[in-house]
């Protein structure tokens, strides 16, 4: 879970740049700011968060939220988590990030209009990797409570399911972040083993569509290890939210 977001680069330049614009009032006076080069979102006409920590917090935490209602195969919730995201203000203190947010308000407006979990699992990919492009064009650092990674019990479902939690949480951190540590982790935990024989009813054997689901879940896992570019990884994981939602939706009915 997201406690906190540093972004010291950015409080560093905005002190900066407050200080020079304060400096430079008297002897030239008007606009301190050249015109953007590229187009930029119109900024909406709402009052701006109290803090740039707070904005942050609050608009991880929606990101987040579409990609737990993903893997939860609730599409409504991803909606709903997508609407905020799409109309919500971005924080005046960074005029450049203002480009990143209207990729981010486009992805949200589209996943609103999703008609299915696989459209709105690549979709909420894309929303944690536009997350990720903000940070590195802006130098940003995101940081993250670590989370204890849970122990494994040989034959028991729920355990498995919490290493599965755990390594999605990780990815996402990984790709957000971003952070190759979070995102290898992550990787791991989704590289074990597949299910058992009996893990989902005991002395039942897994059915084929859902053994089929968890091998490639598990195969998708091992093939993260070897990603190393945002848009590679962003991919791969809204195709493992998409695989995830789907063996969900065939084990909880």
């Amino acid at each position: 879970m997201i406690r906190f977001i540093v972004i010291a680069a950015i409080a560093f330049g905005v002190s900066a740049c407050k200080q020079k614009e304060e400096q430079q009032t008297e002897s030239k006076p008007g606009p301190t700011t050249k015109a953007p080069t590229k187009p930029v979102a119109a900024k909406p006409t709402d009052s701006p968060p109290k803090s740039l920590k707070g904005h942050m917090r609050d608009h991880f935490q929606k990101v987040r939220d579409v990609q737990i209602a993903v893997v939860h195969n609730d599409l409504d919730a991803a909606k709903q988590a997508a609407k905020w995201i799409a109309e919500h203000k971005g924080h005046d203190s960074i005029e450049e990030w203002y480009g990143h947010i209207e990729v981010m308000r486009d992805a949200a407006t589209n996943l609103q209009a999703a008609d299915d979990i696989p459209t709105a699992a690549k979709l909420a990919a894309t929303l944690a990797g536009q997350c990720a492009s903000c940070h590195e064009s802006l130098t940003a650092i995101a940081t993250f409570e670590w989370t204890e990674k849970p122990k494994p019990v040989a034959g028991d479902i729920k355990s498995h399911m919490a290493m599965h939690m755990w390594g999605a949480e990780r990815l996402w951190e990984g790709i957000v972040g971003p952070s190759d540590s979070h995102w290898l982790d992550g990787a791991e935990a989704f590289a074990n083993d597949p299910l058992h024989a009996g893990e989902i009813k005991k002395g039942e054997k897994v059915p084929k569509d859902v053994a089929d689901l968890a091998l490639k879940i598990h195969q998708l896992g091992a093939a993260a290890k070897s990603l190393e570019t945002t848009d590679e990884r962003v991919a791969l994981y809204g195709e493992m939210l998409a695989t995830c939602a789907g063996c969900h939706a065939k084990t909880r009915k």
